[in-house]
C-alpha cells in the first residue's frame, strides 16, 4: 500500500505541476493587450499642430513600441518591463504637405502585437467662399424656391444657409478644379411669407473647423396680381 506520505507529496506535487501549468497557460494564452489612440482620428483633417498620446497597457509586460510617420520614426522604444505606458506625440501640420499622410503604429506585448496604419489628412489652405455672380436670387414670388449658390477653394465639412428663422443644407454640385468647389442650396418660400426684404446667411465650415460666413439679401414678392 501507499503510505499517507507518499500520498502526501504526490498531491503536492501534482498541484504544484498543476499551478505551474496554469500559470504558463495564463501567461501565453489569457493575456490582454489593449492600445488606444487619442488626439487624432482616422481620415481626419488637421492644421497646424496637433498633440496626441497613445495609451498601451498589457496584462503583463509590454515588449516594445514604434511609432513611424510617413516612414520615418518619430519614436522607438526598446524593450520594457512596465505594464503600461502613454507616449505623447507632437505633429507640426506646417512642416508636412498638403494631402494624405500616414502613421504607422506597433506595440508588441509578451504575447500579443498591435498594429495599425492610421491616414490623416493636412490641410493648412485658409477657407475662402464667395457668392456666384448672378446666382443668388434678389428677388422670389411667394410659394417658389430660393436659389443660393457660391464657390470655395476646398471641399467643406458643412455649409449652412439661414433665412427667415429656418436652416437649410448646402450640397456639393461639383467641383470645378482642384480649388474650386460649386455648392448650392434651394429654400422654399411659403406661400402665406410676408412680403418684405430679408437677410440671408450662409455659415461655412471646412474639414479642420476653419469658420467664415457670406451674407446677402432678398426680397419677398407677393404672387397676387
Amino acid at each position: 500500500m501507499i503510505s499517507d506520505t507518499k500520498l502526501a507529496l504526490f498531491a503536492a506535487v501534482f498541484l504544484g505541476l498543476s499551478y505551474i501549468g496554469w500559470n504558463i497557460y495564463r501567461y501565453n494564452m489569457d493575456s490582454e493587450l489593449t492600445v488606444k489612440i487619442v488626439g487624432i482620428e482616422p481620415e481626419g483633417y488637421y492644421k497646424g499642430e496637433i498633440t496626441g498620446v497613445i495609451k498601451c497597457h498589457d496584462t503583463y509586460k509590454l515588449i516594445g513600441f514604434e511609432l513611424f510617420l510617413d516612414g520615418m520614426p518619430l519614436r522607438m522604444i526598446g524593450r520594457s518591463l512596465k505594464k503600461s505606458f502613454d507616449y505623447p506625440f507632437q505633429i507640426n501640420m506646417n512642416e508636412l504637405t498638403q494631402g494624405a499622410h500616414k502613421i504607422y503604429i506597433e506595440v508588441i506585448g509578451h504575447s500579443k502585437e498591435f498594429i495599425r496604419t492610421l491616414t490623416f489628412y493636412v490641410d493648412n489652405l485658409p477657407l475662402k467662399a464667395s457668392f456666384l455672380k448672378n446666382k443668388v436670387d434678389t428677388q422670389v414670388l411667394q410659394g417658389k424656391t430660393l436659389h443660393v449658390q457660391f464657390q470655395a477653394n476646398k471641399e467643406l465639412k458643412q455649409a449652412v444657409v439661414k433665412t427667415l428663422s429656418k436652416e437649410y443644407q448646402c450640397f456639393l454640385r461639383s467641383p470645378q478644379s482642384e480649388s474650386t468647389f460649386i455648392y448650392e442650396c434651394s429654400v422654399p418660400i411659403d406661400t402665406e411669407e410676408v412680403p418684405k426684404e430679408n437677410l440671408l446667411t450662409v455659415e461655412i465650415i471646412d474639414r479642420p473647423g476653419n469658420k467664415m460666413a457670406l451674407e446677402s439679401t432678398f426680397k419677398v414678392v407677393s404672387n397676387t396680381l
